[in-house]
């Protein structure tokens, strides 16, 4: 049961506090524009990885919308980071190099490395 522990954690963040941080997130693509996500695509996955009365980390997925050849579909994610102040939930940092991506990179890089993009 105890490496189930932090799991259990973040299931249980996420349904308590993942409704009202929510707006916040799309807040937060305002903030730092589209380098952390984009606010007109779905979000996938949604996770509350940490919060305090102060503080959140969230994790989530959205698709790659406009980045990918016609036809293609690919999914990124990425770590938000939330501070509260006076005016609510806002925009602290963000992983600037997103968590993991399978639709390319500025450097043209792809995860999982994909052989036809002659990355190696």
């Amino acid at each position: 049961m105890l490496p189930w522990l932090p799991y259990l954690v973040v299931a249980a963040q996420t349904a308590l506090f993942g409704r009202a941080l929510l707006p916040s997130v799309y807040l937060a693509f305002e903030d730092c524009g589209e380098m952390c996500g984009n606010p007109k695509d779905k979000i996938l996955t949604y996770w509350i990885l940490g919060t305090t009365p102060f503080h959140a980390k969230v994790y989530l997925v959205q698709p790659c919308m406009g980045v990918m050849p016609p036809g293609e579909h690919g999914r990124s994610g990425e770590v938000l980071e939330l501070k509260r102040t006076p005016k609510g939930w806002r925009l602290q940092g963000w992983d600037e190099d997103g968590s993991w991506s399978d639709c390319g990179s500025e450097e043209g890089n792809v995860f999982p490395p994909d052989p036809q993009a002659k990355e190696f």
